[in-house]
């Protein structure tokens, strides 16, 4: 029962420290054909991004991604609420996806983008060291 405990205990910290500490930094992220590199700055529960993307020929993104320019400039803002985001990013101007998703570690942000017709489409960032 104690080390039950113990890892319960562990697994909330884990967690609480993935909301409380600071997320700006360096993130990138790649699936399906779409890559994402790009710089986020935290202001209290506020995230803000930019950076740049590249899309493959081949890519199979899903939820209207695939009709994006091959690379460009990648934009996100959004809130923080707990471990979980919501808020959206946007392609070159011309895709501009809702994009939630919960925070699993502080390096971690298990995301994806929204679509009425798709549910959700798969994009996880991680933050480079």
């Amino acid at each position: 029962m104690n080390l039950m405990r113990a890892l319960l205990t562990l697994c909330i910290l884990t967690l609480t420290t993935a909301c409380h500490s600071s997320l700006t930094g360096n993130w990138r992220a790649s699936n399906s054909g779409l890559a994402i590199d790009m710089t986020i700055d935290q202001h209290a529960d506020s995230l803000t991004g930019s950076g740049t993307y590249t899309r493959a020929d081949s890519a199979t993104i899903g939820c209207g991604g695939e009709t994006i320019p091959a690379n460009g400039p990648v934009t996100l803002r959004g809130r923080l609420n707990g471990t979980s985001f919501e808020g959206r990013m946007s392609f070159a101007g011309t895709w501009t996806p809702p994009y939630l998703g919960t925070f699993i570690a502080p390096d971690s942000l298990n995301g994806h983008f929204m679509s009425v017709d798709r549910g959700g489409c798969p994009l996880i960032l991680l933050r480079k060291h």
